[in-house]
């Protein structure tokens, strides 16, 4: 069941938990500077946050589905995140460092849908 925001910003773990993220994207960019861009601005974390959430709800309805860079680039319309310019760009990059993958056999298709990589999950490849 999904939380409402001051259920959130109510919850005693709460600063726990942020404390403990800052810490993973702190390292992470010691680690890898590429992988950790996508988080490198306030822009560039929200269209990632956006992103990873309907990676997310499309996985919890159709397991395996991806996420297509145009539905990336409408949310990032839709709550004034960045222009169409700015979101097809930022998926692009993310593509480029391995950051997102297109799926699987989904070459040869006009739209293809990707998903996050094993190596920005933490995985190898």
């Amino acid at each position: 069941m999904a939380m409402e925001a001051d259920q959130v910003l109510a919850h005693p773990a709460l600063g726990t938990c942020i404390r403990r993220q800052a810490e993973a994207l702190m390292q992470l960019h010691q680690a890898s500077p590429r992988l950790a861009s996508p988080f490198a601005t306030q822009q560039r974390w929200l269209m990632s946050q956006a992103a990873l959430a309907q990676h997310f709800r499309n996985e919890a309805a159709a397991a395996g589905s991806g996420l297509l860079a145009q539905r990336v680039v409408d949310i990032a319309l839709r709550h004034g995140l960045a222009s169409r310019n700015t979101a097809a760009a930022f998926i692009s990059e993310i593509l480029k460092y391995d950051i997102v993958r297109h799926i699987a056999g989904s070459a040869g298709k006009r739209a293809r849908p990707f998903e996050p990589s094993p190596r920005s999950q933490g995985r190898s490849r």
